[in-house]
């Protein structure tokens, strides 16, 4: 659901710039960016809104 062309195409349209990390390899960057959230696994949904880099929005897994 998440990859359907609708939900790629949304926030794309109002500006905004997804980012997906594959955490298969168990990535050093993206375990720090999950510990740094609070989180110990994924899926992990965040949004930065713009101009507030350290005020992220954590959505819900489900």
């Amino acid at each position: 659901m998440l990859g359907s062309s609708d939900v790629i195409a949304a926030p794309r349209a109002d500006g905004v710039a997804p980012l997906k990390g594959d955490w298969t390899n168990r990535d050093p960057e993206i375990t720090d960016f999950l510990t740094r959230h609070g989180k110990a696994g994924v899926p992990l949904y965040v949004v930065v809104p713009p101009g507030k880099p350290d005020a992220p929005i954590l959505l819900p897994e489900c």
